[in-house]
């Protein structure tokens, strides 16, 4: 009797078929603020001061550099948050993060005079700092698609304040305590198969991304030549969409639904699978299509 190995049809099916969402938490390399009246970049701490300029107080800015050599080659960034910790507030600051110009720059050399500046494009605009004492996320992704594309070169954030706007203090550091801003990316990686073997049994995987919008992967795999059908449904059982109706040799498929045109809410997927020498031999069930060798279904979420 064949030996059945079950565990490694999992393995290789998931490492085939999958892509699969990883995350990264980066510290900073280096980090320091600058003010116009006292040009340092010490500061007792403070890593950026949005000053009161409305009356007349000097303007404070800071650089942030972080290394992105932690993040795996090819792979897709699907988004980037940079946290800062407010120490203090008054009033609603408006925070400006931009990207570095080429321009070296280094925590003991920069001044106010011979700092790098903003370039454009991207830059972001936050109109309400985040609540006081805690660490709030600033979504940078385009920042850093752009730094790990290497269409922009990664010389750091610049974080500034729009004029005429009211107070807030981020702090690095305070006594033994770190609030050192942080970057967490989060990817997708694609796993290539550890085996090129075919696979032992049906299988229909859980679509990725779940919630989705607009598109999302559904990934299968067939241990023989089959006549496959993958269709869509909505709540009432109506087909919306009919992704696979072909014949397909054996192995690990994955299709991409794009669902632009289709209202949110929760859908179904069925794979029908008909081995091809029983194609004739199957009966159909006269309302989802093919009923065969192998039928599943799962449920997968639209949100717009």
């Amino acid at each position: 009797m064949k030996n059945i190995r079950p565990f490694s049809v999992c393995a290789m099916a998931f490492f085939f078929s999958f892509s699969v969402l990883a995350q990264t938490t980066i510290t900073t390399n280096k980090d320091c603020a600058i003010h116009n009246a006292t040009p340092n970049t010490n500061l007792n701490g403070i890593f950026l001061i949005v000053e009161n300029q409305n009356q007349g107080d000097p303007a404070g800015a800071s650089l942030i550099y972080f290394n992105l050599s932690t993040i795996p080659q090819n792979v897709t960034i699907e988004s980037a948050n940079l946290y800062l910790y407010c120490f203090e507030k008054n009033g609603s600051p408006v925070l400006r993060i931009g990207r570095l110009e080429t321009k070296s720059w280094t925590e003991t050399d920069v001044t106010w005079n011979n700092m790098p500046y903003m370039e454009q494009p991207p830059e972001v605009t936050y109109h309400s700092v985040g609540p006081k004492t805690t660490f709030t996320a600033y979504s940078v992704t385009e920042f850093v698609r752009g730094w790990y594309s290497h269409t922009y070169v990664n010389n750091g954030f610049q974080l500034f304040t729009e004029t005429d706007q009211t107070n807030a203090t981020f702090y690095a550091r305070e006594g033994g305590t770190s609030y050192a801003p942080y970057l967490v990316v989060d990817y997708i990686t694609g796993v290539e198969p550890l085996t090129s073997e075919t696979p032992l049994a049906h299988a229909l995987y859980q679509n990725y991304p779940n919630p989705f919008n607009p598109t999302t992967t559904i990934s299968y795999q067939l241990p023989t030549q089959s006549h496959v059908t993958l269709k869509i449904f909505n709540v009432l059982g109506r087909e919306i969409a009919t992704l696979v109706n072909a014949e397909q040799a054996a192995g690990y498929k994955s299709v991409t639904w794009n669902a632009t045109n289709i209202p949110s809410g929760m859908y179904f997927y069925r794979l029908s699978v008909v081995l091809t020498a029983q194609r004739d031999l199957v009966p159909t069930d006269g309302r989802n299509g093919q009923a065969g060798t192998y039928t599943e279904t799962k449920k997968l979420l639209l949100i717009k």
